[in-house]
C-alpha cells in the first residue's frame, strides 16, 4: 500500500524551480502576467497539499531512478527483439486493418511516438505547474520552437543500435504539422538519426483515401506501411498503437487484451503520468465535467462588483479613487472599451490589486471567440462574459481559457422582458429561457452565468452548487423606473444563491458614493451570514 508522503515546502519549491530552469515562456508584450491561482484555505491539522495534481507526475518523471529505470529496460528489451524480428520475413507491427499491402520485402522501419516517448516534455509541464495554467496550444507551439526537450533516458542508444542495422526511424507525432522543422532539429540536437524531412508524419498530414478521427494515427500508420515492414512501434498512449474507436474504460481494456501478446514483443509502451487518453475515460470524455473549474473564491468584500461604466480612463481610475476600500472588484465594460484605455485600465486595477471583470459580451464564431478568451486568459480577469446562445462557441471558449479566469454566460439582459423576447421571436418568459441556457452554458464547460437575481433561485436549482451566478440590475431601494426591468434588492439575490452582484447606479448616482458602496457590503455580510 502506498503512503501518504508530505513534502515540505523547501523541497517543492526547490524542485520545481529546478524543473522550470529552462527559460519561461513570456506572454505576448501586450500583456500583464496573470493572476497567481488564490490559495485554498487549509484546516487546521490538514496535510500539506501539493501545488498542482500534476506536481508528483512532472517531480517522478525529472527525479526518480525508477522512471529511469523504466525506460532504459524498456529501450534495451527492444534492442534485444530487433535481431528476430528483422530475421522473420512476416513479422509486422501493424494491426491487420492498417496494414494494406504486402508487408514482406518491404525496408524496415520502427515508429517512435514523439512526446514522452522520445522526448521528455516534463520542463513544459513543469512551467504549467509553477504558472498555475494548463495545456494551450500557443504556449506549447513556444516550447517546442525553443527545441530544449532532452531525449527520453534510452532511447538514443537503441535508435542508434536499430540505425546501424539499416532499420529506418519513423516519428508518427501528434505535434502539428507546422512544428515539423523545430522538432526534427530537437531530434538531430539529441542524437537521434533522422533520415530526412519525410520521416516526420506530424498531425494534419495528409493520407489519401483515408478518413482520420480528430488525433488518431491510423491513417499514418498505414502511410508508413505503404513503404516500410514495421518490425516495432513505440509509444506511451494506447492511441500509438491502435486506432481507439472507444475511449471508455471498458473498450480501452478490450483493446489491451486484444494485442496483450504484441506488447513487449511489437509494441513497447512507455510510462507518462503526466497526461494521456485514460483521463477523459473515466468522465466518459465528456469534457465539460473536467473543464469546471471551482467557482471563484471571493471575500465578503469582493461580492459587490462596482460597474465602472465611464468613458475614459481618468474618470475610471477616479472613481476607484473615491470608493477606496468600500470596493474590491470592477466591472469594465463597452463604453470604457471605445476610450481606447480599456487595457490601461485593467492593468492599474491589478496594480491595485482590485479584481477585474471584463464585461464585453464576446459572441463570434467558435474559433474566433476562443481565440480571444486564449488572449484574454493571460491578463489579470476574474470574470469575463460571453453569449450564452451558441453551445458550440461556449465550449469552444471553456476549452481555450486555460488562466484562471471564470467565463459566465450572458443569459437574457436585466434591460429586456417578455415582450422584448417576444420581438426576436422567443414567445417564453425570462426565467425559462435563462434556465435553459444557464443549463447549455454548465453543459459546455462554462463556469456560470449573469443573469438577474429574478432568475437566481431556479438557476441555482437547476444547476447545483459549484456553478457562479452573478447578478446585474441590482436596486437596493427597490425599482426606480429606469431601463433595467427585472430587478432584485441585495438580500434577495444572495438569499436566492447568487455568488455576487454588480452594481452601477445605486452608487455612482448617490450622494455619497463609498457610504452607499459601504451599506451595500453590510446587507451582503448580513445576507450570507444569514442564507
Amino acid at each position: 500500500m502506498r503512503r501518504p508522503v508530505s513534502l515540505s515546502l523547501t523541497l517543492i519549491a526547490t524542485a520545481v524551480l529546478g524543473l522550470s530552469a529552462c527559460k519561461r515562456v513570456e506572454a505576448p508584450a501586450e500583456a500583464a502576467a496573470p493572476q497567481a491561482p488564490a490559495a485554498a484555505a487549509k484546516a487546521d491539522g490538514a496535510p500539506d497539499a501539493t501545488a498542482n495534481d500534476n506536481l508528483n507526475a512532472v517531480l517522478w518523471m525529472q527525479r526518480a531512478q525508477e522512471y529511469r529505470a523504466i525506460t532504459e529496460q524498456t529501450y534495451r528489451a527492444a534492442a534485444d527483439h530487433l535481431d528476430v524480428a528483422l530475421k522473420e520475413a512476416h513479422w509486422d507491427a501493424l494491426v491487420p486493418e492498417e496494414r494494406g499491402n504486402e508487408a514482406k520485402g518491404l525496408k524496415p522501419a520502427v515508429v517512435l511516438d514523439v512526446d514522452e516517448t522520445v522526448l521528455d516534455n516534463s520542463p513544459y509541464q513543469a512551467r504549467l505547474v509553477r504558472d498555475g495554467k494548463e495545456y494551450d496550444e500557443l504556449s506549447w507551439d513556444q516550447w517546442v520552437a525553443e527545441k530544449k526537450a532532452k531525449a527520453i533516458p534510452g532511447v538514443v542508444d537503441f535508435a542508434k543500435a536499430a540505425n546501424a542495422k539499416g532499420v529506418t526511424l519513423l516519428y508518427i507525432s501528434n505535434r502539428a504539422v507546422h512544428l515539423k522543422d523545430a522538432t526534427l532539429a530537437n531530434l538531430r540536437e539529441q542524437g537521434l538519426p533522422v533520415a530526412d524531412d519525410s520521416v516526420f508524419l506530424g498531425l494534419g498530414t495528409v493520407v489519401e483515401g483515408c478518413e482520420q478521427a480528430g488525433s488518431e494515427k491510423n491513417c499514418r500508420r498505414r502511410l508508413a506501411g505503404q513503404k516500410y515492414r514495421v518490425l516495432m512501434q513505440f509509444g506511451d498512449q494506447l492511441g500509438d498503437f491502435v486506432e481507439v474507436t472507444a475511449n471508455t474504460n471498458d473498450g480501452r481494456d478490450a483493446l489491451l487484451q486484444q494485442y496483450h501478446d504484441w506488447f513487449g514483443e511489437r509494441w513497447w509502451m512507455l510510462p507518462n503520468p503526466t497526461y494521456g487518453g485514460f483521463e477523459p475515460a473515466q468522465f466518459n470524455n465528456d469534457y465539460s465535467q473536467s473543464r469546471h473549474r471551482a467557482p471563484l473564491p471571493l471575500r465578503d468584500d469582493e461580492r459587490l462588483i462596482f460597474a465602472l461604466d465611464v468613458p475614459d480612463r481618468v474618470q475610471a481610475l477616479e472613481w476607484v479613487d473615491r470608493l477606496g476600500d468600500s470596493v474590491a472588484f470592477y466591472k469594465i465594460g463597452m463604453e470604457l472599451l471605445a476610450s481606447g484605455e480599456y487595457f490601461q485600465v485593467l492593468d492599474e486595477l491589478a496594480r491595485r490589486d482590485k479584481r477585474v471583470f471584463v464585461d464585453l459580451k464576446f459572441f463570434d464564431i467558435p474559433a474566433t471567440a476562443a481565440a480571444v478568451i486564449k488572449r484574454l486568459a493571460q491578463w489579470p480577469v476574474s470574470y469575463a462574459t460571453i453569449h450564452g446562445w451558441h453551445p458550440a462557441m461556449m465550449e469552444a471558449c471553456a476549452a481555450a481559457n486555460s488562466g484562471d479566469m471564470r467565463l459566465l454566460a450572458v443569459t437574457v439582459l436585466t434591460s429586456m422582458g417578455r415582450p422584448d423576447l417576444a420581438q426576436m421571436g422567443i414567445d417564453r418568459e425570462p426565467v425559462e429561457v435563462v434556465v435553459e441556457r444557464a443549463l447549455a452554458a454548465q453543459a459546455a464547460g462554462i463556469d456560470g452565468v449573469i443573469a438577474s437575481g429574478q432568475e437566481a433561485g431556479p438557476i441555482r436549482a437547476a444547476t447545483g452548487a459549484g456553478f457562479s451566478i452573478v447578478c446585474p440590475g441590482i436596486r437596493p431601494g427597490g425599482p426606480v423606473g429606469d431601463d433595467q426591468k427585472r430587478t432584485v434588492g441585495v438580500a434577495q439575490a444572495f438569499a436566492d444563491g447568487a455568488d455576487a452582484i454588480v452594481v452601477g447606479r445605486p452608487i455612482r448616482l448617490a450622494s455619497d458614493p463609498q457610504a452607499a458602496a459601504h451599506a451595500i457590503q453590510q446587507e451582503i455580510a448580513t445576507a450570507l451570514a444569514t442564507r
